[in-house]
């Protein structure tokens, strides 16, 4: 409990940077998901 308390700014800054990448890698798969939904229901 008390190591992330004590996390050293180079630990929190690759934390961060984890998550962003993370972000930025789902966001087109999220987009491709959407479009293809809305593909499908135009279809319909």
């Amino acid at each position: 409990m008390y190591s992330l308390v004590f996390a050293t700014p180079k630990d929190i800054l690759a934390t961060y940077l984890i998550i962003m990448a993370s972000c930025i890698a789902s966001f087109p798969i999220t987009m491709f998901v959407v479009s293809t939904v809305k593909g499908v229901k135009n279809r319909w």
